[in-house]
């Protein structure tokens, strides 16, 4: 898989060797816990990397800054004799935070093929069993892995409603020994994220009942900007 160049980075002057090597901009990222642009930093100047020297309390790592087009997602499930891959998505995120995952992405043809062979090819040379999402950049034809999570992921919710089964569904089946299946898309389906400041209008939306229209609320006892407090998907 092709990736950004990047670096491992524990203190100022591990940071200062790494910016010299892959230049700026760059991204600076703590190498756990980091989630929704929480844990990152983008520098570009040399007063970014003083600003950036909290994040140093914890391991991080620098990555070249990659000028991409979109990011696009991909989740799949392993028994470790086969791989079942759902549909690629296309995200968009608002403030560091996933906001839209379009499905099917609106990519070329042959760059979503690419992206699927070498995905489950990944997950055949580490025999991974379970499910496993992997993000990329897209620019200019070319794909950059970004990020993979062991676990459901996000931009995957839109399958509980949009394809013929789910991240979840999947991820039992293997873990209670069933064979898996190969999902398909229903119809075109839009994912969005429900965010702390989007409730009240998401629970309007709920009242409605549109057909085509699911609204899943969490439930989380405290609500506040930014945080998920659940997803609407948008199926047909």
């Amino acid at each position: 898989m092709r990736t950004p160049r990047f670096a491992a980075v524990d203190d100022m002057a591990s940071l200062r060797a790494a910016v010299a090597e892959i230049g700026l901009p760059a991204v600076l990222k703590t190498r756990t816990l980091g989630y929704d642009g929480h844990g990152q930093q983008v520098l570009r100047t040399e007063e970014d990397l003083r600003k950036a020297e909290p994040l140093l309390a914890v391991p991080c790592i620098l990555e070249e800054f990659v000028p991409f087009d979109f990011e696009a997602s991909i989740v799949m499930v392993s028994d470790g004799e086969r791989v079942v891959s759902f549909p690629i998505g296309r995200n968009v995120h608002r403030d560091g935070i996933l906001d839209l995952c379009f499905v099917p992405a609106e990519v070329d043809g042959a760059v979503l093929a690419r992206m699927k062979s070498e995905s489950e090819r990944f997950m055949r040379d580490c025999d991974y069993r379970g499910i496993l999402a992997i993000e990329y950049f897209v620019r200019q034809g070319e794909i950059y892995f970004n990020e993979m999570a062991p676990r459901p992921h996000n931009s995957g919710h839109y399958t509980i409603e949009g394809a013929t089964t789910n991240q979840f569904r999947e991820l039992v089946r293997y873990l209670v020994g069933m064979p898996l299946e190969e999902p398909r898309l229903v119809a075109p389906t839009v994912m969005k994220n429900i965010l702390g400041q989007d409730l009240e209008e998401a629970r309007k939306v709920a009242a409605e009942h549109r057909p085509g229209v699911y609204v899943h609320l969490y439930g989380k006892s405290e609500s506040r900007p930014k945080r998920k407090m659940g997803h609407i998907t948008f199926v047909g």
